[in-house]
Parts: C-alpha cells; sequence; structure tokens
C-alpha cells in the first residue's frame, strides 16, 4: 500500500492538486494534517457530487432550502437508495498552495520562488554544493499544452537541479531533459508537526551527477551495478512468494489474489540500500531486468504466468 505521505506528493503532480474532506480528515490525515497548520492549504471550489454510502455510486448535490431552520441544506437523491442529507463540510475541498509549500520546504536555500511556465515549473532559487553554485527549478505534471515550454525552458539551463513531487514523473521527465531530477518522494520525510527535506541526500545525488573523471567513474559504476543485483534478487524472491500465493488462492476455488508488491523504500530496506539509491538504480540506464521485474510485480496478470515458468 502506498504511505499517505507518497499519495500526497502524487497528487500534488495534478492541476489542481486537490484534496476531498473525506481524505483531509480520514485516510491523508497525518500529512495534509501538516501541511494546514502551517497554512499551506488552501480552500478550493466544494464539489457538485458525493458518493452515496450504501451503493457506492457517484450522485449529483442537491441544494434545499430548510426553512424550520432557515438554513440551507445539501443532499444527493440516489434512484437505488432514497435521498440522504449530508454532513456540515462534507463537500469541502483543499488545494495544495504551491508557491507556500516551496517557500516551507526549501529552508536554507537562498530563495527566489516564482512561477515560470504556468502553475507547473517553478523557480526555486540557488544553492551551493561542493562550492558550486547551482539553480534550483521544480516541476509538477506533464502537461501536453505546456510540455514544450518546460522542455525548452529546462533544456536551456542543463545545469539546474530540477525537483519533482513523486518518483514516477521524475522517471518520466529523465527520458527528456539531462538536468539531475530529484524526486521528493525520495527525500522528505514526516512526523505530526512538519515535512523535511534530506538536504544530504540532495548533495550526494548533484555530485553523483557531476560529470566524473574516468578513474572514478569505475568503481562507481561497480557499485551500482552491484546494487541493482541485490534490488532483482529481492525482486525474484517477492515474485516467487507472488506467484505461489495466486497459484494457492486460485488453486482454492477463488480468484487468483495478488500479493502486494513491496514499495520502492521497502525494497531498499530488504536489499540493505537506502530508498534514494533504490530510486537510482531504477533509472540507470542499465537496470532493464531491474525495471521490468518491477513492472511485472504490479501486475496480477504478469505473475500468474510466471506459474509456468522459473524464476532463478
Amino acid at each position: 500500500m502506498q504511505p499517505p505521505l507518497s499519495k500526497v506528493l502524487l497528487r500534488w503532480e495534478l492541476d489542481p492538486p486537490i484534496f476531498s474532506a473525506s481524505e483531509r480528515f480520514g485516510s491523508l490525515a497525518d500529512p495534509l494534517g501538516v501541511l494546514s497548520r502551517h497554512t499551506l492549504l488552501r480552500n478550493a471550489m466544494r464539489s457538485g457530487a458525493s458518493t452515496c454510502t450504501e451503493c457506492g455510486e457517484t450522485r449529483e448535490v442537491i441544494f434545499m432550502r430548510d426553512e424550520v431552520n432557515q438554513a440551507d441544506c445539501e443532499y444527493i437523491a440516489c434512484p437505488t437508495c432514497g435521498p440522504t442529507r449530508l454532513r456540515h463540510g462534507q463537500l469541502d475541498r483543499f488545494m495544495i498552495d504551491t508557491g507556500l509549500l516551496l517557500h516551507y520546504l526549501f529552508t536554507g536555500v537562498r530563495l527566489s520562488i516564482r512561477p515560470i511556465v504556468s502553475d507547473q515549473l517553478w523557480q526555486v532559487g540557488r544553492t551551493t554544493f561542493a562550492n558550486r553554485s547551482r539553480e534550483i527549478s521544480f516541476v509538477r505534471g506533464l502537461s501536453m499544452k505546456r510540455r514544450a515550454d518546460i522542455f525548452q525552458h529546462l533544456g536551456s539551463r542543463p545545469k539546474t537541479i530540477v525537483f519533482t513531487p513523486s518518483e514516477s514523473m521524475a522517471t518520466v521527465y529523465a527520458q527528456s531533459i539531462t538536468n539531475t531530477i530529484i524526486p521528493l518522494e525520495s527525500i522528505v520525510s514526516q512526523d505530526e508537526q512538519r515535512w523535511w527535506i534530506d538536504h544530504d541526500a540532495i548533495e550526494e545525488r548533484a555530485l553523483e551527477n557531476e560529470k566524473p573523471s574516468a578513474s572514478a567513474t569505475r568503481p562507481k559504476r561497480a557499485t551500482r551495478t552491484a546494487k541493482i543485483e541485490l534490488l532483482i534478487d529481492e525482486l525474484k524472491k517477492h515474485l516467487r512468494s507472488a506467484a505461489d500465493y495466486a497459484r494457492s488462492t486460485s488453486d482454492s476455488g477463488d480468484a487468483a489474489s495478488h500479493l502486494p508488491r513491496p514499495t520502492q523504500e521497502q525494497l531498499g530496506r530488504l536489499a540493505g540500500i537506502s530508498k534514494v539509491d533504490v530510486t537510482r538504480c531504477m533509472n540507470d540506464e542499465s537496470a532493464n531486468e531491474l525495471r521490468l521485474l518491477w513492472q511485472t510485480a504490479g501486475d496480477l496478470n504478469a505473475v500468474i504466468r510466471l506459474r509456468t515458468s522459473t524464476i532463478r
């Protein structure tokens, strides 16, 4: 299951990054509660639909006047389950304020935050790694309408360090630009009071992407290769277990069940390496087998097809 913080960061990729009241006070209460306490969320347009708790279908909201209490009331009229009055605040929605959240996260950086391309590509400021000053940008989502402008801007600044909210979009951007790309998902942690960035991980990533001498490249390449092999071994172990689990559940007469794929953080713990290293290995150009195994582990049908083969 994806951690709540990762879910919030992935939602930040959307335009706009909106959360419902049930998420704010329910499944995503911990990470969104931190943002709310630091006034990093703002009210968004209230929803015009709600889910019927009986049948699970989404129904349009009907607004009616309660003449007895002289108050406006909100209902859904479900043709299957009948009318239901909604609770106060049930339709409220909340949105991340990108500019404020960037100010909050990038403390210690010489900030100069402003949007460059709509609300998707942002200038953050400058920082120094190993006595080298670097520009920092932030990009979220990948709008088809604005992607050319985003790629043109970042392509003209190859030394700029680019942050994205999620690992998935970092992988997408890595296919089109040469900048150092760092997903916040791999370097942001939280407790009940705050979110914070692992600045050592940023510096390590930035320095790793500097062009090293040929003599320095060989041991680093060997180390990365060894870590990729560790991750491959752990994924093969998981796939063997997942295939056995799918077979045992289907043999009992039920539909085959999917053994959940470990998160990248969990996979790193199993292999004895950091979450940052897992992300680097997944993005490595030589890690085709690792990426294939990762994709397979997330697809029940692909796992079922492995039942007739041996995962060595």
